[in-house]
C-alpha cells in the first residue's frame, strides 16, 4: 500500500491523547512502506509522557527505500511534542542524507518545521479530521498531509501541516540522484500566515536553499493574477521546479487554484514526460502554493 487516507479526532491535554496520536500517524507511516531505521533512542509511544509547551517529546526516523538510495540517501527525523501551548500538538521535521545510528541527522542536512507553530487551539475535540500520507518508492516521494484544518472549526480558510519530499525527475519523468525539494507548509490562523518554505538536498555536492516568504510557495507560480484557470471547462495545473543547484523538474506535486478541486478530489496528470499519474488535491486546507493568482493556489500531490 503506497498511500492511506483516514480521520480521526484529536486532543493534546494527557499523556493517553498524545500517546494516541503520534502513535496513529507512526503507524501509518509505516503501513505505506516507509522504512523505520534501527537508530537508538526513539519514541516510546507506551511510555512516552505529554511534554510542556515549545518542547519536544521524542522522535523517530525513516528512511526512503527506493533504488536511489544507496547513492543519494534520503533520512527523515520527525519530532512530536507540544508547541506555543501544551495543549497544542507540534510536529517537526529534519532532513538528511546520513545519521550517526543515535537519532542524530549528519551529512547534507536541511531543517524543516512541520505543523503547530502558531498559538492556536485545536478547533475541535472531537471533529474527524483528514489524513493524507503518500510514500511512492519509484516516484521518490513522500507527502504528509495531517489533520487538514485542525486550527480552526474546521474552516474552508483554515491550512493543515504538510511535508513533502519529492526527488527531482528527468525530462522524461524518472527520478533522478541530483537531489530533493522538501516542502514544508505549518499550520496558522488562515493561510496567508502559514510557515511556507521550500528547502533543497543537493547530491552533486553543490547546495543551494530557497525559502519563500510567508504566504508565497513560489515552486509552482501560477502566471498572472488570475482567479480562473479555466479553458473551456478544462482546469489548468501549474508545474513545479526545484534548484539542486540548476533548475530541476518535480512531478509529485502540483499547484491548481483554490475552487476549482475540492480536498479530496483525485485525477490524472503527466506533468513531465508522457506517463500519467494520480494525483489528491488538497484544497484549501493546503495553499499558497504560487506567486500571483487571484484565487488562492492550493497543493496537489502525488496519490498512488
Amino acid at each position: 500500500m503506497t498511500t492511506t487516507v483516514w480521520a480521526s479526532a484529536v486532543q493534546h491535554t494527557t499523556s493517553a491523547q498524545f500517546q494516541a496520536w503520534g502513535s496513529e500517524l507512526s503507524s501509518r507511516l509505516q503501513s505505506v512502506g516507509l522504512s523505520k531505521t534501527s537508530d537508538t533512542g526513539q519514541i516510546n509511544w507506551g511510555t512516552v509522557a505529554i511534554p510542556a509547551a515549545n518542547t519536544v517529546a521524542g522522535y523517530e526516523v525513516y528512511a526512503f527505500n527506493d533504488t536511489l538510495q544507496s547513492t543519494a540517501p534520503i533520512y527523515i527525523k520527525i519530532l512530536y511534542g507540544s508547541a506555543t501551548s501544551a495543549t497544542i500538538p507540534a510536529l517537526w521535521a529534519i532532513v538528511g542524507t546520513a545519521t550517526d545510528g543515535a537519532g542524530n541527522m549528519i551529512g547534507n542536512v536541511q531543517t524543516a518545521q512541520l505543523s503547530w507553530i502558531y498559538s492556536h487551539a485545536i478547533g475541535s475535540s472531537t471533529y474527524y479530521y483528514p489524513s493524507y500520507i503518500c510514500y511512492n518508492a519509484s516516484a521518490g516521494f513522500l507527502g504528509i498531509a495531517w489533520k487538514l484544518g485542525l486550527s480552526g472549526a474546521p474552516a474552508p480558510t483554515v491550512p493543515g501541516g504538510f511535508l513533502a519530499i519529492c526527488r527531482t525527475v528527468n525530462t522524461s519523468g524518472q527520478t533522478t540522484g541530483d537531489g530533493a525539494a522538501v516542502y514544508v507548509v505549518g499550520a496558522g490562523n488562515n493561510w496567508a500566515t502559514q510557515n511556507i518554505g521550500q528547502v533543497n538536498l543537493s547530491f552533486l555536492g553543490l547546495g543551494a536553499v530557497y525559502n519563500s516568504v510567508a504566504g508565497q510557495m513560489n515552486s509552482g507560480t501560477v502566471t498572472g493574477n488570475v482567479s480562473s484557470s479555466l479553458v473551456g471547462t478544462s482546469i489548468q495545473l501549474y508545474k513545479h521546479y526545484t534548484i539542486t543547484p540548476a533548475v530541476e523538474n518535480l512531478n509529485q506535486v502540483l499547484t491548481h487554484l483554490a475552487g476549482e478541486l475540492g480536498t479530496g478530489t483525485t485525477f490524472n496528470a503527466a506533468p513531465v514526460g508522457t506517463q500519467s499519474y494520480t494525483y489528491v488535491a488538497l484544497g484549501p486546507y493546503v495553499c499558497t502554493f504560487g506567486a500571483g493568482g487571484g484565487a488562492a493556489p492550493c497543493c496537489a500531490m502525488l496519490w498512488q
